[in-house]
């Protein structure tokens, strides 16, 4: 598709992308992330690119639910190739690390919240 080889220059800031990103109708970004494998007509230069803004975006910690979904349907689309892709395993042993220790830091502030519910619910009582 042209709008990933179009919108994302080289070094783009990692903001920007997932704005275009956020911009797209879910069957777009559905698209766009179906044709980054070279066997839709993307490149090993935009799977390795799209691993890196993944890994840069879990680390910014924010809005989890959506970067959530773009991982979901990246893998969908690209797992075979990343897994017959030995290059890009470091890069994606890394963005499960990322993605855990944020999920782990996630569910940390959930329960938080819920301790301090329940203290002024039980305290206002």
């Amino acid at each position: 598709s042209s709008g990933i080889n179009a919108e994302w220059p080289l070094r783009p800031g990692v903001g920007n992308i997932l704005k275009y990103l956020d911009s797209l109708s879910p069957s777009i970004l559905d698209v766009e992330l179906q044709s980054l494998a070279p066997l839709d007509g993307g490149t090993y230069g935009l799977v390795d690119r799209f691993v890196d803004i993944l890994i840069e975006a879990v680390k910014l910690r924010g809005n989890y639910d959506v970067l959530q979904a773009y991982i979901n349907v990246f893998l969908k689309y690209n797992r075979q190739y990343l897994i017959d892709t030995q290059s890009l395993h470091d890069k994606l042993a890394c963005l499960k690390t990322l993605h855990s220790d944020s999920w782990l830091e996630m569910q940390q502030k959930i329960q938080e919240c819920l301790c301090v519910t329940n203290f002024l619910k039980s305290a206002t009582l």
